[in-house]
């Protein structure tokens, strides 16, 4: 179970960060005065294909859909209310940015508890292999990013031009 945490927790940071990473490459950014941001994805979409899924795989039965439906939602929700937050006054902290990531692997945690209530075992075996599965997806299409996962363009140790 401590491995399945680990896993979320991963998963979800980098989703974070391959939202925070869109910024750009140093330099390569807008024209001055404007602000690039990154494309949110939709809390509805999110949670349509979510359940879509879970409907196929986990083979849900109506009262499981509905179930699974709110709670998707309240997440989805719950994480788009924080992205805007964090976003909606331009280049978050890095702070800001830390305390995101870890509201977010607390909404997560929160979700598969709730989760764990609506779902069987092998049902919730199978949700906790799909969540495994896309962290390993985000990592590997954030490796191609400059300066790895997150992008950003910035060396390590936080260099580059100031704000």
């Amino acid at each position: 179970m401590e491995k399945c945490k680990w896993f979320i927790a991963a998963g979800l940071s980098l989703m974070i960060s391959a939202s925070f990473g869109q910024f750009g490459p140093q330099g390569g950014g807008p024209p001055a005065g404007e602000q690039r941001r990154p494309t949110p994805r939709d809390p509805e979409k999110v949670v349509e294909e979510e359940v879509k899924w879970m409907k196929k795989k986990l083979k849900l039965n109506s009262d499981q859909t509905a179930s699974v439906t709110n709670i998707s939602a309240k997440y989805a929700y719950a994480q788009d209310d924080l992205r805007r937050a964090a976003m909606g006054t331009g280049r978050p902290s890095p702070e800001l940015m830390e305390k995101m990531r870890d509201r977010v692997k607390q909404l997560g945690l929160e979700k598969d508890v709730e989760m764990r209530k609506v779902l069987d075992d092998k049902q919730y075996k199978k949700y906790l292999k799909r969540r495994e599965d896309t962290a390993k997806e985000m990592e590997s299409s954030n490796s191609g990013r400059p300066n790895g996962p997150g992008g950003g363009g910035r060396p390590p140790g936080g260099g580059g031009r100031s704000f």
